[in-house]
Formats: C-alpha cells, sequence, structure tokens
C-alpha cells in the first residue's frame, strides 16, 4: 500500500510541475519566499537558511532547503532581498532563484509596501530511477529531463496599529495567478511587560489548485522564547518553539503532526530555520548621534 501511495505521487499527470513554494510551518519567518513585499521589513541585513523534511518515513516525500536575504535602504523605503530554494521530490529536483524589491509609502494611517519578484525555476528529472515495464512508453519519452522557466511574482502588505495583511501572486508568466495565491494576515497583542501575543491566518492556494489555510497563535516570553500552535485544513496540527539565541541568532523549529491523509505511515513533518541578523553598531559623539 506504501508502495502504492508513493508512485501515485511521483506519478501525477504535471510531472515537471513542481510544487516551488512549499508550505513551510515557519511561514510567518520565511514571508519573502511568499510575498516580495517583506523584502527590508527588518531594519537591517537578515539572512536565512531554512530545511523542511515533509511525511518523514515515506519514500521520495517532499524535501525543501531554502535561503534568503533582504535589508533596507538608508531611508527604509526600499527592500531588496533575494531567495533560493531547492525541492526534492522523488525523481524530481527542483531550484528556484529570485531576486525582490519592495517599495513603502504612507497609505491612510497605516504603512503600504508593494514589491516585485524575478527570477527563474529549474525543472529536472531523473528518469534512471524508474523502473519501467516498457522502456519505450511515450508517455515517459516525451518528456523533458531539465527545464528552465523564467518567474515572476507581485506582493502588497499592509500594516496598521499591530495588524498586518499582504497578499501575492506568484509565477506569473507560466501559470494563471488564481492559482498562486498567497494571503497572510498577522495581529499582535501586548499581553503585559513579558508577554507578547501574535495570531496568524495563511491561506495558500497552489499550481495543484488545492486550497490550504492554516491558522496559529504564539506566545512570546520576554523577546525570547515562544510557543506556537497551529491547525493546518489537511488535517495537520502543529507545534513550534523559537528562541533568540542570542542579539543577532534566531532558532524557530515545528513539527506536524499528520492527523489524517498519511497518519498510518508518516512521522509527520518538521521544519528547522535560523535567522543571522547583521546588526550595525554605530558610534555616537554627541547626544544629536543617539
Amino acid at each position: 500500500m506504501r508502495k502504492a501511495v508513493v508512485i501515485l505521487l511521483l506519478l501525477l499527470p504535471s510531472f515537471m510541475k513542481a510544487q516551488y513554494l512549499p508550505s513551510f510551518s515557519t511561514f510567518m519567518d520565511v514571508g519573502l519566499l511568499y510575498n516580495p513585499s517583506l523584502a527590508g521589513v527588518n531594519d537591517n541585513l537578515s539572512a536565512l537558511v531554512g530545511f523542511r523534511s515533509q511525511w518523514m518515513g515515506v519514500e521520495g516525500a517532499p524535501t525543501y532547503l531554502f535561503f534568503s536575504a533582504d535589508l533596507p535602504s538608508k531611508r527604509q523605503k526600499v527592500g531588496i532581498g533575494v531567495n533560493l530554494l531547492n525541492e526534492s521530490i522523488g525523481i524530481n529536483n527542483n531550484t528556484l532563484v529570485n531576486g525582490n524589491f519592495s517599495y513603502k509609502f504612507l497609505l491612510s494611517k497605516g504603512l503600504c509596501t508593494m514589491g516585485i519578484s524575478l527570477g527563474a525555476k529549474n525543472a529536472r528529472l531523473d528518469q534512471s530511477r524508474l523502473e519501467l515495464v516498457n522502456n519505450y512508453d511515450p508517455a515517459f519519452n516525451n518528456i523533458s529531463n531539465n527545464v528552465i522557466l523564467p518567474f515572476a511574482g507581485f506582493g502588497m502588505n499592509y500594516e496598521i496599529e499591530g495588524f498586518s495583511v499582504n497578499v501575492a501572486f506568484m509565477d506569473l508568466i507560466n501559470n494563471s495567478y488564481s492559482r498562486n495565491l498567497n494571503l497572510m494576515a498577522k495581529y499582535k497583542y501586548q499581553l503585559n511587560d513579558k508577554l507578547l501575543l501574535n495570531s496568524y491566518v495563511f491561506y495558500k492556494k497552489g499550481l495543484a489548485a488545492v486550497n490550504q489555510m492554516e491558522i496559529g497563535s504564539s506566545v512570546e516570553y520576554n523577546r525570547k522564547l515562544g510557543f506556537y500552535f497551529g491547525y493546518r485544513t489537511n488535517q495537520d496540527l502543529i507545534l513550534g518553539l523559537s528562541i533568540n539565541i542570542s542579539k543577532q541568532l534566531y532558532m524557530i523549529y515545528s513539527y506536524d503532526f499528520t492527523a489524517r491523509f498519511f497518519s498510518d505511515f508518516s512521522n509527520g513533518s518538521n521544519d528547522l530555520v535560523l535567522r543571522f541578523n547583521f546588526i550595525e553598531e554605530k558610534k555616537a559623539y554627541s547626544p544629536k548621534d543617539f
């Protein structure tokens, strides 16, 4: 049964249409992957690496490696960033590289940001790992082993009084924008001097036209330690832990408890993200320099 499910996953009609934008449970920390308007959202140069292992215990299940870096301009109006994502699913190995540009401006009483993303995606297929009964099967002979395609996206973000909402349409060139929609909302509330509450909603519609929504909340203690609990509409329960290891280094780990489709033979999924903030030390020689 397990082999049959794996084969079914690998041999879906669109071989070369990779998922590209995975459902990181730590979506709130890898937002630049889903929306270019979040480039430069931090006050300084920031870089992160992320890893996701999905459906552990299932042969050929998706794994992802992710690198991102972004920084704002000196006047904070312009942000630039870069993403590098590698996806491995069975015999498919795919890479996405894009650059991101954002511009901020005041809108009503809030801050609005618009961003664009441009890059390329490379899809590779290792047919040597297939065991075919008929090596001349036309369903496989017409498949290209290496495809490079352009990638483009557009996004917007709006923040006002602790609330933010952003929307993005990704992979505009090669697919219908309505099939590549990312929508994220966040609200933060200071409970007291030590506790900060963050609530999230994340909606994603991908290449397979599958709707997915995640809702969750995190509680941070003294900006040092945080706990996250979430629920994804494909019946996943998510627990996360975030730690500010130092002023510059931040770590978040999450584990997905698969409660439905793969619960019989999957050990769940996990994410690990490390972020490093390059903080510029400033020297002040008079009160006006502070």
